[in-house]
């Protein structure tokens, strides 16, 4: 595995084999929808989307995560994965690639989702159209 195999070579003082064997670095993933930083109203429904770039090895899968909480995963290119309804919150998505030696690569963007009012006097107030 990818984690266990950079401390090795560089302690076996093998270090160089990092660079001139780019393929054991794992390709590099990027959340390209939602950017970082939307704000959408609840109840919310998008797709997350990622792109790969970069590394030689083949990506296995990429998972999705609310926080900690697993939205699926996605073996296939275009990665994506639709999340539906939800509330309103502040949110960190991630996607975590896999490649086929184990490699990992991750990145995250923030989502604020907010709540439209639930003020039930609103409706209730007359609207002047007098102008």
């Amino acid at each position: 595995m990818q984690r266990s195999l950079k401390p090795l070579l560089r302690w076996l003082g093998l270090g160089w084999c990092l660079t001139a064997f780019p393929s054991l670095a794992a390709p590099l993933i990027t959340i390209t929808a939602p950017v970082d930083g939307t704000i959408l109203s609840a109840p919310a429904t998008f797709d997350i989307r990622a792109s790969v770039a970069g590394g030689g090895n083949n990506v296995t899968q990429v998972e999705f995560l609310n926080g900690t909480n697993s939205l699926g995963i996605d073996p296939n290119n275009p990665y994506r994965i639709t999340v539906n309804n939800l509330a309103g919150g502040t949110y960190v998505l991630w996607a975590i690639l896999t490649d086929n030696l184990g490699g990992q690569s991750s990145n995250s963007v923030t989502l604020i989702v907010n709540e439209l009012p639930t003020d039930p006097h609103i409706a209730d107030q007359p609207v002047d159209h007098t102008g």
